[in-house]
């Protein structure tokens, strides 16, 4: 009975989480294929080492965190093993991402501005836009996330949307 309830709660976070996560996924290695990997991943993590948790927002911190530290491993195993060629081989095999999210965003503006914020540099741009606008986390939630003040997050978003604004202007600023 008590595996039962734990693949429930699990396959309830899926639903609620899935999407949010993929995005976040992606957004950080612009990779479709790898962000599948790194979300389906997260989901095993949390089915083995699932306790006794409830699905709250502490629960999705957890989720976005270890889906971050799994791509951190990654990328600390690639600089061990790959080349920069092969790399950019294996990137060259797989089908863009932007190609992915075009089946996801039905809605071209969205599409754009999607597009757009994966443009965004440095990544700690995207990685806030992202954040705050598809996993709909709050500026606090964000900053305790990624362990920086409230103030810090808000400059670094209302840099991000500037930025982003002048990208999805074609990279004109008006004055």
């Amino acid at each position: 009975m008590k595996r039962k309830l734990e693949n429930n709660i699990i396959e309830e976070a899926y639903t609620r989480y899935r999407i949010e996560l993929y995005y976040y996924a992606v957004s950080l290695c612009r990779d479709s294929h790898l962000a599948e990997e790194l979300v389906s991943e997260t989901f095993y993590k949390a089915m083995i080492t699932f306790d006794t948790y409830v699905i709250d927002d502490k629960f999705k911190y957890w989720l976005f965190r270890v889906l971050k530290n799994q791509l951190i491993d990654i990328k600390r195993h690639e600089n061990n093993t790959l080349t920069v060629k092969n790399r950019l081989e294996l990137t060259m095999e797989s089908p863009n991402t932007l190609d992915v999210l075009e089946e996801l965003l039905l809605n071209e503006q969205k599409k754009d501005v999607f597009e757009a914020v994966m443009k965004l540099k440095p990544e700690i741009y995207r990685e806030v836009i992202v954040l705050y606008y598809y996993s709909e986390f709050t500026i606090r939630e964000i900053a305790t996330y990624l362990e920086q003040d409230e103030g810090a997050i808000k400059v670094i978003l209302h840099r991000a949307r500037k930025k982003l604004k002048i990208e999805l202007r074609g990279g004109k600023d008006e004055f």
